[in-house]
């Protein structure tokens, strides 16, 4: 009477077990490791009277091994997945090799505190110029100009080294730019930011694929305009 007691006791105290731990893992599927342990914890706690029969153990043990495919299975078919989508993102870029295209410029990739694409102006006269970086939330993090020293007439990129206007080097992402210039007689000019050329190659960097356009790297979501090369 004492024995049946005792693994009652037993019994309740592994059930509560249990059900703190489904509790706290409702939302999780049943691991492998979890089922081990529940497992483990049931042979060391079987009631001595009535001991886990061998077919009991055998159906378990095939319980397990069906559980372990399946985990093993889920993950072979996220890894397929991804190599699926993968390959059409790759093979989206590559439609654009040999095509001239047009990119906005925006937004600026910046990529250890580098700027890996975008960042170019177009300026049609000699001026004076203000840039200014923004940050994703379009707070102003940078401020550039030329001071008193005229820009020739050119296509150019700007010369941002990663930093706000405190010096400290801001975090790798994506920001916007925009540019200001005044000619000789103090008059606004129109700068583009836009750039455009034949799409040469295609290249990765930190992870992500760039179109090659005249030795510079363009962002594929900034491209505006495509069409078959002349």
């Amino acid at each position: 009477m004492s024995i049946s007691s005792d693994y009652s006791n037993r019994d309740l105290f592994i059930n509560s077990q249990l059900r703190e731990e489904k509790t706290a893992t409702k939302s999780d599927s049943l691991g492998k490791d979890a089922f081990l342990t529940m497992m483990v914890a049931q042979l060391k706690h079987q009631d001595p009277l009535n001991p886990l029969q061998g077919t009991d153990m055998t159906a378990q043990l095939a319980q397990f091994s069906s559980l372990e495919q399946q985990i093993t299975m889920n993950t072979n078919l996220s890894s397929i997945l991804s190599a699926l989508n993968n390959a059409s993102t790759n093979e989206n870029i590559f439609d654009y090799m040999g095509k001239d295209i047009v990119s906005d410029g925006n937004p600026v990739t910046l990529y250890g505190g580098k700027v890996v694409s975008g960042g170019t102006f177009e300026m049609e006269e000699p001026g004076l110029i203000n840039v200014v970086v923004y940050d994703s939330n379009g707070t102003a993090v940078r401020r550039m100009t030329s001071g008193n020293e005229q820009i020739e007439a050119g296509i150019y990129n700007i010369e941002w080294d990663g930093k706000n206007d405190d010096g400290d080097t801001v975090q790798d992402g994506e920001y916007t730019y925009e540019v200001k210039a005044l000619n000789a007689k103090r008059q606004y000019l129109d700068v583009a930011t836009e750039t455009s050329g034949t799409v040469s190659g295609v290249t990765t960097y930190g992870g992500k694929a760039y179109l090659m356009v005249d030795g510079r790297r363009i962002d594929p979501d900034s491209v505006t305009s495509v069409a078959l090369s002349k």
